[in-house]
């Protein structure tokens, strides 16, 4: 039995019934009422990164805890949240997974089908966001993680190949990109006056990438460049020197 099963819980529980011994049926109400299941878009890669927390003042108990998932073949970190709240916190996806399917939730649960759905690629991220967005509006989550203009229309290995697809393309991009020979023959491609999103339609490469390449254009002497804004990095508008005039149209 647990050495805290006597105490009341300092968090969320506080005044409720003792606690009960630490098993899944404990864990199960635990994660159900101070669990989270985080959900991290990443519009350059197309991955949906999901990972999972239980938040508790008393860290004592959440070592217990910790222990028995350990015990159990799942891999989980203590950290501090805040000067008062410890977590623990769950980043592995097959520790996701297994913790997710061996639970019996209730508040959580179509949030921990869809999740696990996700990384077995039963679904997309867009119907993962989707499900995370209607628990949201039935006020089982604090927030969406579906933000406007979003996109994740792939399985979670489909945007893993993708990813690595690109940037395997843009490594290899960047290796040509030390030749000004490579980049003369890019500029071929381009309009005397173009911007950053102009080169990453036209090559298919990532917007990092384009700012790569527009810089060592730049470095070259192949075209001058200049920013417009002050937002970030700024948007920068781009004319080939043997155009002979600076442009004005701004980054689509």
């Amino acid at each position: 039995m647990s050495q805290y099963s006597h105490i009341e819980s300092p968090g969320i529980l506080e005044g409720s019934v003792p606690l009960s011994p630490i098993n899944w049926h404990y864990i199960s109400g635990f994660f159900d009422g101070e669990g989270s299941i985080t959900v991290e878009t990443r519009h350059e890669s197309g991955v949906l990164i999901i990972f999972l927390t239980i938040s508790q003042k008393y860290r004592p108990l959440l070592e217990e805890i910790a222990q028995f998932l350990k015990l159990n073949g799942i891999d989980c970190k203590i950290s501090r949240n805040s000067p008062t709240v410890h977590e623990i916190r769950v980043r592995r996806i097959e520790s996701i997974c297994k913790l997710l399917t061996r639970m019996s939730l209730s508040l959580k649960r179509e949030q921990a089908l869809a999740t696990v759905a996700y990384y077995d690629g039963r679904i997309t991220g867009n119907q993962l966001l989707e499900v995370f967005d209607l628990e949201f509006k039935a006020g089982k989550r604090r927030s969406t993680p579906l933000k406007p203009g979003a996109n994740y229309p792939l399985t979670h290995s489909e945007a893993v190949a993708r990813a690595r697809r690109t940037r395997a393309t843009a490594a290899r991009a960047r290796n040509l990109i030390q030749t000004k020979g490579y980049l003369v023959e890019m500029l071929k491609r381009l309009p005397s006056t173009f911007v950053t999103a102009d080169v990453a339609s036209v090559f298919g490469c990532p917007w990092q990438s384009a700012r790569y390449s527009i810089r060592k254009m730049e470095a070259n002497g192949l075209v001058s460049c200049r920013k417009v804004g002050t937002r970030g990095w700024g948007k920068l508008v781009c004319t080939k020197v043997t155009a002979g005039r600076e442009g004005h149209e701004d980054m689509g």
